[in-house]
């Protein structure tokens, strides 16, 4: 029997400002509810790419962003931009004495394994031999969390050469050798004795660059850092991570303090693998940075997972530090040895290795 749709309060119009977004959950669904320039709207609050959460991202005029891979939907329509055939439901909305009603029809309900077995043999559908009635148990982790620049994309270290070629420059002017040569690097010591924050590191190379080149500012740096194609920027087995992760029914995603602050959009759009992970969280714009608590619950929140059905990898040992200390699991990530490290990443997570197992 089909169920009515259902008119839900979703709060007082002054609640839902202009340029805001917000979750309601009514009815089985999720739902974003929104003002567009004084137009309030709600859509279905899943993405039709990866399946983000709509409620999560921002607001462009009347078109809503998607937080995860920045697809965009009108809010009068649902229609996703350059693809009109591709359209997220919308639900009627009023306003009655100041209250934001939102009419939603009722998810249909789930069924039991039990309940789709039993359909499967009234309809004559074989049930294979063995099968269980219970669902299959959850897997000891849900998920892997990556930060972007070291385990992902190779460390400016690795790419100083390119740098010197871009700007004609004698090889070994820039001697950065960061955890290459710790030793060597004062800056690099004072940072991971927490006297120097990561930003101000890399701010005080860009000065090195500028010098040379002209072009002040970190994001002019790592332009010409990380100015290739994709193959040679990012780290060949973290895209097999994150593709047998996937296969493996693992929840993916890419965390980070400074993706934003050091590269423009155009760049970001061209990193493939960011578009291949289930999201992508720079904790920076949500107002805190790892090994801040929050950093870590914003992506756990995206991915609906526990702490302790998370491993974290990153290349800072503070920052997986902070990892241990909100509950996840995490994987220091030794840039000198990737290889290694990822090795290190696939036990954790109980995928195979390179040598068959997990």
């Amino acid at each position: 029997m089909t169920r009515a749709p259902v008119e839900v309060a979703a709060g007082r119009v002054e609640e839902l400002p202009a340029g805001t977004v917000r979750l309601l959950e009514a009815a089985g669904r999720r739902v974003a509810v929104g003002n567009a320039g004084g137009e309030l709207f709600a859509l279905d609050d899943t993405c039709l790419h990866r399946g983000g959460s709509l409620a999560r991202g921002h607001l462009d005029g009347e078109v809503l962003v998607c937080p995860m891979h920045w697809w965009r939907y009108d809010v009068r329509s649902g229609r996703r931009l350059g693809q009109p055939g591709l359209r997220v439901a919308r639900y009627p909305v009023r306003v009655v004495d100041g209250q934001v009603l939102v009419t939603v029809p009722p998810a249909a309900p789930v069924r039991s394994w039990r309940e789709i077995l039993l359909e499967h043999a009234r309809e004559g559908r074989p049930v294979h031999r063995g099968a269980s009635l219970e669902p299959p148990g959850p897997p000891a982790m849900k998920a892997v969390v990556l930060d972007f620049g070291g385990p992902v994309l190779l460390t400016p270290f690795e790419r100083v050469a390119a740098l010197e070629r871009s700007l004609r420059l004698t090889p070994g002017t820039f001697a950065w050798p960061g955890p290459f040569d710790p030793a060597a690097d004062p800056r690099w010591r004072a940072m991971q004795a927490g006297e120097l924050t990561e930003r101000a590191y890399w701010a005080a190379r860009a000065a090195e660059v500028a010098a040379v080149s002209g072009e002040p500012g970190v994001p002019a740096m790592m332009a010409r850092l990380f100015d290739g194609p994709e193959a040679e920027l990012v780290r060949p087995e973290a895209r097999g991570l994150v593709a047998d992760a996937q296969a493996a029914g693992l929840e993916t995603a890419v965390l980070t303090n400074d993706l934003y602050d050091f590269h423009d959009q155009a760049w970001i759009d061209r990193m493939g693998i960011l578009a291949e992970v289930g999201c992508v969280v720079d904790a920076s714009r949500h107002g805190t940075r790892k090994p801040e608590p929050a950093a870590y619950r914003l992506v756990l929140d995206r991915l609906g997972v526990a702490a302790d059905q998370a491993v974290l990898v990153d290349d800072q040992p503070a920052n997986a530090a902070g990892a241990e200390a909100a509950g996840l699991r995490a994987v220091w990530f030794d840039v000198t040895r990737p290889a290694a490290s990822y090795e290190t990443v696939r036990q954790a997570l109980g995928l195979a290795t390179d040598g068959g197992t997990p």
